[in-house]
């Protein structure tokens, strides 16, 4: 199918795009996951808004977007040829490095960064002998955050190569971009449910214990792997201490629709942010009578922004103080 523009299709799969060859970003069940968050594109494309999707919207959320943002949107039908927005595959094999844990893990290990029993393990040969009395995370090295994640379970060791770390009762969990030219550009607290599934997060500042030069040096060993701009960098702290590359991300982010969030409507680190409602809103009349009056309003520039739209198996909202 040709388009006159080029719209963009949210490939929030991008992970599994990238490195699972027998994945089949059309099968229906791929394709909802996909739809379910394309609304970050909305709020985080600097350009025309031009959407490819197979997703009905409704035209009274999209007229409500058009009028807070300011922006037409335009909606074109699926088409896999779109222009994939939420990572690129161009230099794929380069994308693949930089979008690994194996990368970020090899990155930690010369910078001195790594929590001390941490391996990559290739074989099952190369398991080591481990603290009974210490729990650890398994993780794959090529899934995005949270995914293919589990404890360790020596009765159950699962398929090779995979990322073995010690398990930390995480305090914090930030989302930290770094710009090659100008240093540290957002640091978003992140929220996570159970430490793995996203649920939200707001802009705050980077906190005094972190080390700027220690997280422009990790941008630096991205940049040089050839990495363009910037970098996300995800860290945590744990006890009196941080992890401070738990992985990175060359590609669009949460974080990045959080701080575009932030610039859009407020500036301002009060409020909750961006948080989920684990609620299901069939129409965005339901959606106004579920906020009533708390509504984000363009006149008064306060309010809750429902960012996601109806029919959304969750709603995502943002307020703004």
């Amino acid at each position: 199918m040709g388009f006159k523009v080029n719209p963009h299709r949210v490939n929030i799969d991008y992970e599994f795009e990238l490195f699972d060859s027998a994945y089949n970003p059309l099968n229906r069940k791929n394709k909802k996951v996909c739809e379910e968050f394309e609304f970050i594109y909305f709020f985080t494309e600097k350009n025309e808004l031009n959407l490819s999707t197979g997703r009905e919207y409704d035209s009274e959320y999209l007229s409500y977007l058009e009028t807070i943002l300011e922006k037409k949107i335009a909606i074109y039908p699926f088409d896999l040829s779109a222009s994939p927005w939420w990572g690129s595959f161009e230099d794929i094999d380069t994308k693949r490095i930089t979008n690994s844990k194996e990368f970020s893990f090899t990155i930690a290990k010369n910078l001195n960064l790594l929590t001390e029993m941490s391996f990559f393990i290739n074989s099952s040969g190369e398991l080591p002998e481990l603290n009974p009395n210490q729990k650890y995370l398994v993780k794959s090295p090529y899934l995005m955050s949270g995914r293919g994640q589990s404890l360790y379970d020596v009765d159950n060791i699962p398929e090779t190569p995979f990322l073995l770390e010690p398990y930390h009762n995480v305090i914090e969990d930030f989302g930290i971009r770094v710009c090659f030219e100008k240093g540290v550009l957002y640091c978003v607290e992140l929220k996570n449910l159970n430490g793995k599934q996203f649920s939200g997060g707001k802009i705050i500042n980077l906190p005094e214990i972190f080390d700027s030069n220690i997280l422009i040096a990790i941008a630096k060993e991205y940049q040089l792997k050839g990495v363009k701009k910037s970098i996300q960098i995800d860290c945590y702290t744990y006890e009196n201490n941080i992890r401070y590359l738990v992985e990175a991300n060359d590609r669009k982010t949460m974080g990045d629709f959080i701080y575009s969030l932030y610039e859009l409507f407020n500036n301002s680190s009060g409020g909750r942010g961006l948080y989920v409602e684990n609620i299901q809103i069939r129409t965005f009349k339901d959606m106004r009578s579920f906020l009533g009056k708390n509504i984000y309003s363009p006149e008064s520039k306060k309010g809750v922004i429902p960012c996601s739209p109806p029919g959304n198996l969750k709603t995502w909202l943002y307020e703004v103080e």
